[in-house]
């Protein structure tokens, strides 16, 4: 893989985790947490039940949890593969 080839996946990685972390913060205002937050409430147009109940939220927020746990190991690996350095065409003439 070559530098900028790495640089581009990690930092696609790097924004991936940040949209997950923005996505947990929004998603827990509708949440109870031992500090009294969870008061605000979401309605389903359609649905039987319209309003979403907090297990509901709370599955979202772990799947989204384990999108952000993979995300960061795929930086993870990123970190940690090895790079092909392009040579400028100078350099190469000059071998």
């Amino acid at each position: 893989m070559k530098i900028h080839e790495l640089l581009e996946e990690m930092t696609r990685y790097q924004h991936k985790v940040e949209v997950y972390l923005m996505l947990e913060e929004a998603l827990s205002e509708f949440v109870p947490s031992d500090t009294g937050g969870g008061t605000a409430s979401l309605t389903a147009e359609g649905c039987a039940t319209p309003v979403v109940s907090q297990d509901s939220f709370a599955d979202v927020i772990f799947e989204v949890f384990t999108l952000k746990e993979q995300a960061k190991a795929g930086l993870a690996a990123l970190q940690n593969i090895e790079v092909d350095y392009e040579k400028s065409e100078e350099e190469e003439e000059n071998e």
